[in-house]
Formats: structure tokens, sequence, C-alpha cells
């Protein structure tokens, strides 16, 4: 019998304490790199903030890797969110 597929990222990680803990410190080493930031409670819902989702991959090939993946193709309005990032340089050489 399959699985039934958990819903969000907290069920997932609350079923996987190892996971948890890589993902949380994941995200602390974004916040230590300066790359995000703690929104403060009194600007948690000032109608300006837009909260971009997160989820973890696994590789197959190296089942210790483990990264956190933002989903900016999520649509606001009518534009993804990928369309208004800034392109840095190219850095793969061909």
């Amino acid at each position: 019998m399959a699985e039934k597929r958990l819903r969000s990222l907290g069920e997932r990680l609350s079923k996987d304490p190892e996971t948890h803990e890589k993902y949380k410190a994941g995200i602390q080493d974004l916040l230590d790199k300066g790359y995000a930031e703690i929104v403060p409670e009194d600007k948690a819902h000032a109608g300006m903030e837009f909260y971009l989702s997160h989820f973890n991959v696994k590789s197959q090939a190296k089942p210790s890797k483990f990264k956190i993946v933002f989903h900016a193709s999520k649509m606001f309005g009518s534009t993804p969110l990928n369309k208004k990032v800034l392109q840095g340089p190219n850095l793969t050489k061909l």
C-alpha cells in the first residue's frame, strides 16, 4: 500500500529527525551568511512582504548531499518570480 503523501514541509520534517536537523542547519547557514533574514514580529504582516516557499532535495547518487531549494517559479499575480530575479554573469565555461 502506498504511503500517504505528506502535504507540508513541516509534516515531512517531523517524520524525519535527521533531515530536520540538516534543514535547520541549512537555514541557519543562510541566516549566518546574510542570504536570509528573520522578519521581526512587528513587520511580519505589514502587507509588503512575500514569502518564498522552499523545500529540500537529496541526491539519489549521493544520499549525504542535501540542499534547500527555493520555489521561485511560483506566480505572484500573473508573473513568475523568476522573471523578476536579477541575473548574474554566466560563470559556466563552455
